[in-house]
């Protein structure tokens, strides 16, 4: 096996640390997500490039590069949503399992924890769900009717906004189950 890193990998380092030091720890999440996506930085070729980004961003700026990684997955989970991918649209997932909502007809209904990052109303948010008997992931939009925002202090990843949603029949997309 060969563990060198190829060209375009040791670029995307570098190119990640700069990144680094010139976005100020206090940028919020949309502004992250945007410089990044401007830095070439959202996409690199492959998962290796995307891994030493964030892992690059987080020595420096650890809210930063969580926001990265779950912009990344998000991305991933939600095919087709060039806006996400373009970094021209907020990333999240909810981050705890505790209480699960319920979803029913495309519409999700319940609490779910510690979700971020959170910026304006323009994001879209990863949820676990049960449907039915089954485990499910769902997408919802930040801005759909229905949903409410609890933000959250944190003690730790200054930057990083989280909150609790609280979802009252909003609407949601079903992306199927969130194991293989």
């Amino acid at each position: 096996m060969d563990l060198t890193l190829s060209a375009a990998q040791e670029r995307a380092r570098a190119d990640a640390r700069a990144f680094a030091s010139a976005v100020p720890p206090d940028a919020r999440p949309e502004r992250v997500v945007a410089s990044a996506a401007d830095a070439g930085l959202l996409w690199p070729d492959d998962l290796l490039a995307a891994v030493l980004v964030v892992d690059a961003v987080s020595w420096e700026r650890p809210a930063h590069a969580v926001t990265l990684a779950v912009q990344m997955a998000v991305a991933h989970a939600v095919p087709g949503d060039d806006a996400l991918r373009r970094g021209a649209r907020l990333g999240a997932m909810a981050l705890s399992s505790d209480g699960l909502p319920t979803v029913s007809d495309g519409r999700i209904t319940g609490k779910a924890s510690w979700a971020g990052p959170l910026g304006g109303r323009e994001g879209l948010v990863l949820v676990g769900a049960h449907d039915g008997g089954h485990l499910s992931a769902c997408a919802v939009a930040l801005s759909a009717a229905g949903v409410h925002v609890e933000p959250l202090a944190t003690a730790a990843l200054a930057g990083f906004r989280c909150g609790h949603l609280h979802l009252d029949g909003a609407a949601c997309t079903l992306l199927g189950s969130p194991t293989p």
